[in-house]
């Protein structure tokens, strides 16, 4: 035992590093993934925990600013202050009612457009919910103007030059129409100094609006406007501060994508980044969800603009672009057409945009990190895969099971390699023995080995290095793809997004009283499909043979009992793929391991029974071939043995007989017999014939 595993040592280094990486990608997310989120000092106003980007400008003013000149103007409307949210929500219908609106007629959007400022700011989802409880409210993304974590599109035109008014969010606009559905389009118009302006609002797609903007200049004087769209939050942002997934504002400029943290957006100073580019787009993006605006068309040069600044103690983040500058002498006009998702990110749906629209890497929206490659695949085949069975717990085993064939070739190599080095264990052993104080010795003798053998100990282990990028790229599909969000599976698991809603100290669910909040020691309540992960991975561990170091045994007999507590606060579809990989990785691994224990004992078997294989010159077997050469050995035997000593040579024969027929079976048990019972006779003859001559001699 102690050979075989002295030469499992490349097995069970391998994973042991895959273990410590494991627990590392844990622990990083633990200790340095989530982070506070960036607040305001109620008395300065500044933001603690700011951290600048490197080449990114400090904000001065917005960089959207109107400029709107402080006229009594009629179609300026006051609503009001700002109105706190609430706990309940209560304050999001007042700050509804504080000014008029168009309907959004959708089957996936409840919302509306602001007539005050021409903002699209309010947009429910009616196929989300905030729990899995359907009667739960529905998922709310954009927020009306006026409270006081607003988050809208606006639209607008910043004067370059000249003195005309030009529309800000305190406006009001008349509009065509009451209700905005598909196929129904609704404009607004607002008429500012002898400038009519107006916008044109189309329901395109799910959760697509294209909205033409357009100025008519019916003045006496020219002026210089440059039209504007961009996405504006107000407040502190709440994440789910997990460093897997990036929240905040994201966009494609210049050829490639961009993505800013809140907390570098954040701060009293702020900090503006503008690149100028032809086409792309920019928003705001939660684990879930993306808010965004782009052109229309994409090869139109634009400024893409993110900022982030503190304005009267209270934080603004904008992400945006704007036009080139229209130079509008007295009769002219200008008009820009642009398109705003809000929605969730649903794989085929960015995809489809992206391909309508030319939106390069529209669909990186979602956060398919470092292995994109894999990690998207991954998420349209569980899509699918959830298509075709109703169920994404289901899908998500079929793609484990999937993933497992895949790498069939791969592991069958992996295990029989190590059956091979297996094989080889008591010859390194020996080499070890031979020379215990010289290593590089011990080294080419084994690679000698294994080059006479056809062994090769990587190849055990390169296998499963190819599998840890699908390991990590599975993971990250699981964590941000929406369809997994609120996903049921069977019995107590209706939620995959979810951690195990069940834990030890009710015996799951089993008595009538729910656990409270227990703090730190949440870390010890432990649901049942971790418990049956933990288990499934012991089960694992224990094909495989044990280190010689009492340290590592120990470390190894740890290791479920530390991914069971690790693993019970992540979510359910995360575990159940842990479980369903390691079933299945038991399974392929016993029956392989099992294949080669029994092919070897076959081979075994066949070399006991015809061994060195063909006929002898005679034409005998290879058994009677041995046989008659035992025979010739006796005789020789005879020849030169003392007759005193030829007793002891029968019964060393005879024991040799009863040994060869014990380990080879008849065959080759029948050639020893016959060879005995030829020195036997050899031996009685010369006995006899030392007889005679010695009766001679009297």
């Amino acid at each position: 035992m102690l050979n075989q595993n002295r030469n499992s040592d490349e097995q069970r280094n391998l994973f042991l590093a895959l273990a410590l990486t494991a627990v590392v990608f844990f622990v990083w997310q633990i200790y340095f993934g989530p982070k506070p989120e960036p607040t305001l000092d109620p008395e300065t106003g500044e933001v603690t925990q700011q951290a600048p980007a490197t080449g990114q400008t400090t904000a001065q003013g917005d960089a959207f600013d109107q400029s709107a000149l402080a006229t009594d103007n009629a179609t300026r409307v006051d609503v009001g202050g700002i109105i706190a949210y609430g706990d309940d929500g209560q304050g999001r219908a007042l700050a509804l009612d504080a000014s008029p609106r168009v309907v959004i007629d959708d089957p996936l959007v409840e919302g509306s457009i602001n007539l005050v400022g021409g903002l699209i700011d309010d947009v429910t989802f009616t196929q989300f919910h905030e729990t899995i409880d359907k009667t739960s409210p529905n998922v709310e993304l954009l927020q009306p103007a006026n409270l006081d974590n607003a988050y809208y599109v606006e639209m607008g035109w910043l004067r370059r030059a000249g003195t005309a008014e030009t529309p800000t969010t305190s406006h009001l606009w008349t509009a065509s129409g009451n209700t905005l559905a598909r196929g129904e389009p609704v404009t607004l118009s607002l008429t500012l100094d002898g400038l009519t302006y107006q916008r044109r609002f189309d329901l395109m797609d799910d959760y697509l609006i294209q909205v033409t903007d357009s100025v008519s200049n019916a003045s006496n004087a020219s002026l210089t406007l440059r039209p504007f769209v961009r996405n504006k939050r107000v407040g502190l942002v709440q994440t789910s501060g997990n460093w897997l997934v990036h929240e905040g504002a994201i966009g494609f400029a210049k050829d490639r994508l961009h993505e800013y943290e809140y907390k570098n957006l954040s701060g009293a100073e702020g900090l503006t980044e503008s690149l100028d580019s032809n086409g792309g787009w920019i928003g705001f993006t939660d684990k879930y969800w993306l808010s965004s605006v782009m052109p229309l068309d994409q090869a139109a040069p634009v400024s893409v603009v993110t900022q982030g600044r503190v304005v009267n103690g209270v934080q603004e983040y904008s992400a945006g672009y704007s036009f080139g500058d229209f130079v509008l002498d007295p009769g002219q006009s200008a008009q820009v057409t642009s398109l705003v998702f809000s929605g969730p990110k649903q794989v085929g749906r960015l995809d489809d945009y992206s391909e309508r629209f030319g939106l390069k890497q529209f669909d990186k929206a979602i956060d398919y990190g470092w292995f994109y490659y894999l990690t998207k695949p991954f998420a349209k085949a569980l899509i699918i895969l959830e298509n075709l069975t109703g169920n994404f717990g289901v899908a998500l085993i079929l793609l484990t099971i999937t993933v497992k064939i895949l790498f069939f070739p791969l592991a069958w190599r992996s295990y029989i390699s190590m059956a091979a080095m297996r094989r080889l264990a008591p010859r390194i052993a020996e080499i070890r023995e031979k020379y215990p104080e010289d290593r590089a010795k011990v080294s080419q003798e084994t690679m000698e080995l294994y080059k006479k053998e056809g062994a090769n100990p990587v190849s055990g282990c390169l296998p499963m290095l190819l599998q840890i990028p699908v390991f990590f790229a599975l993971y990250k599909t699981l964590f941000v793809t929406i369809e997994m969000r609120h996903a049921p599976f069977f019995g107590w698991l209706r939620d995959l997004s979810a951690p195990d809603p069940t834990t030890v100290f009710n015996l799951f669910g089993l008595l009538p009283y729910s656990v409270p909040d227990l703090g730190l020691l949440n870390i010890l309540s432990i649901g049942l499909l971790p418990l049956i992960m933990g288990v499934t991975m012991w089960a694992q561990q224990k094909l495989n043979p044990p280190p010689a170091d009492p340290q590592q045994a120990m470390i190894f007999n740890f290791l479920p009992i530390i991914f069971t507590f690790m693993l019970a606060s992540f979510p359910a579809g995360l575990v159940l793929y842990w479980t369903a990989n390691n079933i299945l990785t038991f399974g392929q691994q016993w029956t392989i391991m099992r294949y080669a224990d029994a092919h070897k004992r076959a081979e075994r078997e066949a070399r006991k029974k015809t061994k060195g294989g063909g006929k002898s010159k005679a034409g005998k077997s290879d058994e009677q071939a041995e046989g008659e050469s035992a025979a010739d050995a006796a005789a020789v035997v005879v020849a030169e043995t003392p007759v005193a000593d030829l007793e002891a040579s029968e019964t060393n024969a005879a024991a040799e007989v009863a040994n060869v027929e014990a380990d080879t079976g008849d065959a080759q048990g029948s050639s020893a017999r016959d060879a005995a019972e030829k020195l036997s006779s050899a031996a009685s003859s010369k006995r006899r014939r030392s007889s005679k001559g010695k009766g001679r001699k009297r």
